[in-house]
Formats: structure tokens, C-alpha cells, sequence
């Protein structure tokens, strides 16, 4: 009786030590994805000179529609603000409309 007892015991405590050398493994693998400090440095440095890329470019951009607005005749001006006001008009009554694909499946099934 006490060797059948041990042998279990040994199985118990085998498969144990095997569950916990797997979680191990695991648990390192887990922790070596993680990036150094310098790396998540280089990242981050790199992100903001994008982001400051970007507002650089928009203030160009403003700076070229501003100025191509100023260099027209009053009378142009006059048209592209009416036009301006036409376009939001439209665009907002566009929003109001169902999405494309509902229009879409809505007149395919109606044939």
C-alpha cells in the first residue's frame, strides 16, 4: 500500500513540477516581448516629430489657402463665399440622407 501510495505521490508531484516549469517558460517569453527603455524612448521621439510634422504642414496649408483668398479681386472673393456657403448647404443635407448601401439595397429590392 505505501508504494502504490508514493508512486501517486510522486505522479502529484511531478506533474506539478512540470506545470509550474511551464509557467515559467511562459512567463519568460511574456517578459522578453517587452521593448527596452531606449527603444520605447526612440518610438516616442519619433512620434512627436511626427506629430509636430503635422501641425507644421497644417499651418502651411492654411497659411497657402489664406493668402490665395487675399490675392483675389473683390468680385471673386464674393463667388468663392457663395459658393463656400452652397457647398455646406448641399453637404449638409447630404448628411441627412440614409448611408449609400441602404439607399442601395433599398432600390434593388424594390425592382
Amino acid at each position: 500500500m505505501s508504494s502504490m501510495f508514493n508512486a501517486k505521490l510522486v505522479k502529484l508531484l511531478f506533474g506539478r513540477l512540470l506545470f509550474i516549469v511551464m509557467i515559467l517558460f511562459i512567463s519568460q517569453g511574456c517578459f522578453h516581448q517587452r521593448k527596452s527603455r531606449t527603444v520605447r524612448k526612440a518610438e516616442n521621439r519619433v512620434e512627436q516629430a511626427d506629430i509636430k510634422r503635422e501641425k507644421v504642414y497644417e499651418k502651411e496649408r492654411k497659411d497657402g489657402l489664406k493668402h490665395q483668398y487675399e490675392i483675389q479681386t473683390k468680385e471673386v472673393r464674393e463667388r468663392m463665399k457663395q459658393s463656400r456657403k452652397n457647398a455646406e448647404k448641399f453637404n449638409r443635407q447630404m448628411r441627412k440622407h440614409e448611408p449609400f448601401f441602404k439607399r442601395l439595397i433599398r432600390k434593388i429590392f424594390k425592382k
